[in-house]
């Protein structure tokens, strides 16, 4: 009889290799293929990497070397005590001869007596159960957090659906499923073709979603959507589940729209009539509000993008911050159209649904492959930020940013060797890789680029590969390893994260003043024209403008770098490393005594990265972690246990809480893995250090996006009961840890984000 063949088996075989090392190229296709219609296998994988994880947090403790001598020695101690064979032979002959059936059974009968009389005191009648209906020990209750916004984008056949709640009371961990979140907003946006979402951004104050998405032919798209500004709180919910008994939902605000807006079926004569005067200092409902210039140093021939009736382009970054609740970010409910809109179709789990925005999904920047950190909006959210390389691999990468009013991205470096990597301030990082002749091998160098004036610095000290900021400017995350040529692109092989000083290498930080250098003291605001850094080290091309700032047109899309172009500057790069490498005698001339580092000293300017946070320009204490290391080292190790050489960190997220006093940080081993180890550490500032006692979420398993609030975290989790996993969401505080878990949302396509 022929037993039947697991057609699984293949696939999760499949699964396992790759848990061990990079498959090849057709096995990866197959697999990503399978597992996005076998939910059986996506489980499958969920469950070695749970078990991965479980095994790699165990730490084997060495035997004692004493172990053999001590237990020889206890098993001469046993045998000494033990009586002689003889003699137990003797003792078992006379009990057996002792024991009698009469008295086996007496104490048998007497055994069986005793446990009735027993009962019949001290047990339970049927009566009594039934009487019993409330419960003796009392069911955990959620408890109040500081009510933060929380969206998630998620792409259905109809478009993207984009859900908007806030959470202000989460559950005790050890009950996670005390409360429930219920969704207060849902609106639907034009998305063209068979999208994947990769990444999302939130930028909750001006209302501004940045999202990553792929098509079925591998191809990125950067694109935006502009939210309608929110005139007043809406009131949030978490509640008990229903299974938790009778309880007192608080009622949700009834949407109130004017008469105008209302169907003849909506209309109602006992409803008061309502108003369609705004309220004094609020835009008018039809979204006009008086116009008023984003960007005052563009071109006076720039058409002004002035916000129409209804269109997602009515938000800009200059309406007054009265016409927004803090912290929330939400539609008014006196702003929501009826409910149950022919174009939303049925939503699911009761989620009220309002009218779409009429503006499609705008794209940016199309037919490209994304690389380096994902796409992240400035501080003040007027500007988007990534690098792509062309999708057919003909040119390597270049940075891009969006500013809000503009068409198209436009190029912010033309290299085809820049990788985004964070924002620190209003200013780009960026990372390129540099071959060193000598040793045939690539290093990093990092880069800082003034969008508003294109001025380029060189990051003189070693900040790794991609580091990633933190709002404070203080500190920064980054990877440090090996880098591998892969045609036009690079990647990492070998390496691991680690947090440094990023404010002792910024080279815009305030310095000591130099002769010649009129940017000294000038950390913060815009730079206009300054001249280069005289240190050692410094170029003159360290501080040419990446590229000229162009007026956006809707006929001039973003282009590529010219490959010739690149390469000749990549080779001009080249040769400036060598000769700094090749200069191993030190300057002894006068102006080399000068001192040039970065000042550490407190400054009394007023900076952008002061102002965010009040030890953001304090020195090092002494002591510390990375007060005892050079510029140029790796600073301190995010994963102190990870053996690099077994299991290296192939690829990795990092984000940052908005007060700078944790990061939570997401690594896989596998190149192109859907899950990962997530976890969220805290930052002694006091001391510089990683706080490894506070340990805000232990190493966990996750979905890549995850994303991470003022006091809390959400991330898409395994589910016994879901292949694609379920949403969570842990906050910490004064009132201890929280923990929720969010069902209502499809996880296979969607993305998180505060």
């Amino acid at each position: 009889m022929k037993h039947a063949v697991d057609p699984h088996l293949p696939f999760r075989q499949l699964i396992s290799e790759r848990l061990d090392g990079v498959l090849p190229r057709d096995a990866t296709v197959r697999l990503r293929a399978h597992l996005a219609i076998c939910p059986p296998c996506r489980m499958a994988e969920r469950a070695y990497l749970r078990d991965r994880l479980a095994l790699r947090s165990m730490n084997p403790l060495p035997p004692p070397r004493d172990l053999w001598a001590r237990t020889a020695a206890a098993l001469d101690r046993e045998i000494a005590r033990r009586p002689s064979t003889s003699r137990r032979l003797r003792s078992d002959r006379r009990a057996r001869r002792a024991d009698s059936p009469a008295l086996m059974l007496s104490a048998l009968a007497s055994l069986v007596l005793g446990f009735a009389v027993v009962g019949t005191q001290f047990g339970t009648s049927r009566d009594d159960l039934e009487a019993t209906d409330d419960p003796v020990v009392a069911l955990p209750t959620p408890f109040g957090v500081p009510t933060q916004a929380l969206a998630f984008v998620e792409l259905t056949p109809a478009g993207l659906a984009i859900y908007q709640t806030t959470v202000d009371r989460v559950c005790p961990p050890a009950s996670i499923d005390c409360a429930e979140v219920s969704t207060t907003h849902r609106r639907l946006v034009a998305a063209p073709g068979e999208l994947t979402a990769v990444s999302l951004d939130l930028h909750e104050a001006n209302g501004r979603l940045a999202l990553l998405t792929i098509d079925d032919m591998g191809n990125d798209t950067v694109s935006v959507v502009t939210l309608q500004r929110f005139l007043d709180p809406v009131p949030p919910f978490v509640g008990p589940l229903r299974s938790d008994g009778p309880v007192v939902r608080s009622s949700p605000v009834s949407p109130s729209v004017s008469a105008a807006d209302r169907t003849p079926d909506d209309i109602d004569g006992t409803d008061p009539p309502a108003s369609d005067d705004p309220p004094e200092g609020l835009p008018s409902h039809d979204g006009v509000e008086p116009s008023r210039s984003d960007h005052p140093d563009r071109p006076s021939d720039e058409p002004d993008h002035a916000p129409s009736s209804g269109a997602s382009s009515s938000t800009s970054a200059s309406t007054s911050a009265s016409t927004s609740a803090p912290g929330t970010g939400l539609l008014s409910s006196s702003e929501l159209p009826a409910v149950g809109d022919p174009l939303l179709g049925s939503p699911s789990a009761d989620i009220p649904s309002i009218s779409p925005v009429p503006a499609a999904l705008q794209a940016v920047l199309e037919d490209v492959r994304v690389v380096g950190a994902p796409p992240s909006w400035s501080s003040d959210g007027e500007m988007l930020a990534f690098s792509a390389m062309p999708a057919d691999a003909s040119g390597g990468p270049d940075v891009y940013t969006w500013r809000s009013g503009d068409a198209r991205a436009q190029q912010l470096t033309d290299d085809g060797a820049s990788y985004f990597a964070s924002w620190a301030g209003q200013r780009v990082v960026v990372s390129r890789p540099e071959t060193v002749e000598t040793a045939g091998a690539i290093r990093a160098v990092t880069v800082v680029i003034d969008p508003g004036t294109g001025l380029e610095r060189l990051v003189e000290g070693d900040g790794g590969w991609l580091p990633a900021v933190d709002p404070s400017g203080r500190f920064a995350i980054t990877w440090h390893g090996d880098l591998e040529s892969e045609g036009l692109a690079v990647q990492p092989i070998h390496g691991a994260l680690s947090m440094i000083e990023w404010r002792a290498i910024d080279p815009f930080a305030p310095t000591s003043l130099v002769p010649g250098d009129s940017t000294a003291g000038q950390g913060g605001g815009s730079l206009g024209s300054g001249a280069p850094d005289t240190g050692a080290g410094a170029s003159a091309s360290a501080e040419v403008p990446a590229k000229a700032e162009a007026p956006a047109s809707a006929e001039a899309p973003a282009t590529v770098a010219d490959p010739a172009r690149a390469k000749a500057r990549r080779e001009a790069r080249e040769k400036r490393w060598a000769s700094r490498a090749a200069e191993e005698t030190p300057n002894l001339s006068p102006a080399a005594s000068l001192d040039t580092s970065p000042d550490t000293s407190p400054d009394t300017s007023p900076t952008t990265s002061s102002a965010a946070s009040p030890d953001a320009t304090g020195p090092l204490v002494e002591g510390s972690p990375l007060a005892t290391r050079e510029p140029g080292g790796d600073g301190v190790p995010v994963e102190p246990r990870r053996d690099v050489a077994a299991d290296p960190v192939r690829e990795w997220q990092v984000r940052w809480s908005a007060d700078s006093s944790a990061f939570g940080y997401w690594v896989t081993e596998t190149p192109g893995a859907a899950w990962g180890q997530l976890a969220v550490l805290r930052v002694d500032r006091s001391s510089a250090s990683i706080d490894e006692e506070t340990v805000l979420l232990a190493p966990t398993l996750a979905r890549r996006s995850f994303t991470l609030g003022d006091d809390r975290v959400a991330w898409v989790a395994p589910a016994e009961d879901r292949p694609d996993g379920e949403l969570r969401l842990r906050t910490w505080g004064p009132r201890g840890y929280g923990s929720l878990r969010i069902r209502e949302f499809d996880v296979s396509t969607g993305l998180p984000a505060f």
